[in-house]
């Protein structure tokens, strides 16, 4: 019987210490407040395009021989880029640019690392980081810099970092004849109330 009641009060103890720490380290509110809720979200401007119908190219038959081997044509490089090897575009205005079928896609591959770091959440910090990045022909990562801070080490580390997950990207279009794209891109970071 005595044992009974030194355990009980020895988990009953345990619960009042574990609810003090937790009330001290603000994890656990005992008002009567119910907190407002709060959703995190990032700015990411969208850019929403339909999707380009082309006609398959054509592939002709050769003359009828032992092996068949079909005959496709092969896309050659615009003539305007012949010599020019990198180009700079810039991800938040993909109205006038004629890479804007591949940078969606590579958008929306950064999209999905992207996220609120939860340090600077936890701190409610916000900012704008601007990032210049180089994705080579072979889709590789091939150099990123931040060029504006947002202010903040741990939002333009968050920023860097989402980018380095998404690499590697899809190979550049041979019709580009780009070795390197050299894209500029702003990240906001923004607390909703």
């Amino acid at each position: 019987m005595m044992t009974n009641k030194v355990l009980l009060l020895s988990i009953v103890g345990s619960l009042f210490i574990h609810g003090v720490g937790l009330y001290m380290t603000g994890m656990v509110q005992m008002r009567q407040i119910i907190p407002e809720a709060k959703i995190l979200t990032v700015d990411l401007k969208k850019e929403f395009i339909q999707a380009e119908t082309k006609p398959l190219p054509e592939i002709k038959k050769p003359a009828e021989t032992k092996a068949k081997t079909p005959v496709v044509k092969q896309q050659k490089p615009d003539p305007a880029l012949e010599g020019q090897k990198e180009d700079t575009v810039d991800l938040g205005d993909l109205t006038n640019t004629r890479y804007k079928p591949y940078l969606v896609k590579l958008k929306k591959r950064i999209e999905r690392y992207w996220g609120y770091p939860s340090a600077a959440a936890a701190r409610r910090i916000e900012g704008t980081a601007m990032i210049k990045f180089s994705v080579a022909s072979n889709g590789m990562l091939d150099d990123i810099s931040v060029t504006t801070s947002s202010g903040s080490a741990l939002l333009d580390q968050g920023t860097v970092s989402a980018i380095q997950s998404a690499a590697p990207f899809e190979p550049l279009p041979p019709v580009y004849g780009l070795s390197k794209l050299n894209i500029q891109a702003s990240f906001a970071y923004k607390m909703s109330n």
